[in-house]
């Protein structure tokens, strides 16, 4: 599931773009014959949207095309309300504004602080623009978990719960840092603004969340000159912990990879346009499936269900983000299912050490992966090809195909692990719940024409026909390509 990262940046603000258009998303139980024809691709090779009387379309071709009604309980969507994001948007342009100052000091090793709290003291936190005080419940090798009591309905009977969290992010701590990035030993590129001593553990505050948010970090934590906490920390909401103890665990390394891609993109690297949303949650989506195995669950438990609004939702687009509504579900879904496809089809954890250990981010990060795990390609050759895992959907076959149907095996500080093979006609809707439809397939024809997000693509199936056969009405827009797979 995804958590709300309470620093998100409104990348792409789409406009009205037709994005609703109905699709035709076929019956696909076990044993009714996978469709075995070709594809028309449109394809938008931008990262600008395209709305959809300008995707092109193939005139001889009619469709019936509806909506398929199944019913299914969604997940929850971690989103925040507009006061959270009105507030970061307000932090972000101070931080675009600082780093454009002139005024800077030479760049500075983080100094670390041992820590010596007990077990029942008690801290003044900023917490949800409030100061309240927490009450240190368990004291762990790399982490201090915090609770605040005073200000949360939640009662729990023990530190039991705590006790699983903090023993939880001591286990994965650093297998998380050795494939996403260190919080340790780095050089604060803007003394002025990031802070510069850190404590020698990493503190988890549980506490009440609003708007059903399952946990988030908050950069201004790692802000010198802001309402924050001037300590490396995130926030585990109070409920879902005493619900789920394996939802908390993959919140846990979600919003901890939240922390260590703020840490590499802008308190190390000062990238001006670095923590992207679209390649912040890509990853921390990333790190919930890839470290399955220890965070314990299962696909119906963890982020792979949110794949069904990438099967029904794919045309949106990889690096496009909406903050709001169902639409952000459909942004988590998008993007994290990139991530997966790249992690299964280009490297594995070499390809992403390469990513999160280099001097980039987001696009250039991901050409700077390829080229160093010994792949000829950029960004823009591998999101091209992205459409591939909804029709290559059975087991891989080959090193060459791609799909996310193709299970990982993975060491990381002398451990295995195994990112599981994703087969999307098998994919739970939700917890309990199957869905074995097809991916959304729109019709070629008129009636068929639909926006297409930053990098976005439209499936159609055209039987045996090839693109010579087609009378394909072509887009003005040249940044839509239409192709036969």
């Amino acid at each position: 599931m995804k958590r709300f990262n309470l620093f998100l940046l409104v990348l792409f603000v789409f406009a009205s773009c037709d994005f609703d258009n109905p699709c035709v998303s076929e019956c696909c139980d076990e044993d009714v014959q996978w469709y075995n024809g070709k594809y028309l691709v449109r394809y938008n090779s931008s990262s600008e949207k395209v709305a959809a009387w300008d995707t092109g379309y193939v005139t001889d071709t009619k469709s019936n095309v509806y909506r398929d009604n199944i019913k299914h309980k969604r997940p929850k969507k971690y989103v925040g309300d507009d006061q959270y994001r009105k507030d970061n948007e307000l932090l972000l342009k101070s931080l675009s504004e600082f780093r454009e100052r002139p005024e800077y000091s030479p760049p500075v090793l983080v100094k670390e602080i041992n820590t010596n709290y007990k077990v029942g003291e008690k801290k003044l936190f900023y917490v949800d623009k409030k100061h309240v005080y927490a009450t240190l419940k368990y004291s762990g090798e790399k982490c201090l978990v915090w609770h605040t009591e005073d200000f949360d309905s939640v009662i729990f009977a023990d530190n039991t719960y705590f006790e699983q969290l903090g023993k939880k992010f001591d286990e994965i701590y650093e297998v998380e840092i050795d494939l996403f990035g260190t919080n340790k030993n780095y050089l604060v590129s803007i003394p002025n603004l990031y802070i510069t001593e850190i404590e020698d553990k990493v503190s988890i505050v549980v506490t009440k969340c609003e708007s059903d948010v399952n946990g988030y970090f908050a950069f201004r934590d790692l802000l010198k000159w802001s309402n924050g906490n001037q300590s490396q920390m995130f926030y585990i909401d109070s409920k879902l912990l005493k619900k789920s103890k394996n939802e908390a665990f993959a919140t846990l390394v979600h919003e901890f990879q939240h922390l260590l891609g703020f840490i590499h993109d802008k308190v190390v690297h000062n990238i001006k346009d670095g923590y992207e949303c679209w390649y912040t949650e890509m990853l921390s989506c990333l790190s919930e499936d890839i470290l399955l195995d220890c965070l314990g669950g299962n696909q119906w438990e963890c982020i792979v269900s949110w794949l069904y609004d990438f099967k029904r939702n794919y045309n949106y687009g990889v690096t496009c983000w909406y903050d709001y509504g169902e639409k952000n579900t459909v942004s988590y879904a998008v993007n994290y299912a990139f991530g997966a496809y790249l992690f299964r089809n280009y490297g594995g954890a070499d390809f992403l050490k390469s990513l999160t250990h280099s001097n980039y981010s987001g696009k250039e990060a991901i050409t700077f992966a390829l080229e160093a795990n010994g792949y000829n390609f950029t960004f823009d050759d591998v999101v091209k090809n992205f459409y591939q895992v909804l029709i290559n959907t059975s087991a891989a076959k080959n090193d060459r195909e791609l799909t996310l149907n193709r299970e990982i095996n993975f060491t990381s500080c002398g451990r295995s692990f195994k990112a599981q093979a994703i087969n999307l006609r098998k994919l739970p809707i939700c917890r309990n719940v199957y869905d074995r439809k097809n991916p959304c397939f729109f019709s070629a024809g008129i009636d068929g024409r639909v926006g297409l997000g930053a990098y976005g693509f439209a499936l159609s199936k055209i039987g045996d026909m090839d693109e010579n056969e087609l009378d394909i009405s072509y887009p003005d827009n040249k940044n839509v390509k239409i192709f036969v797979h």
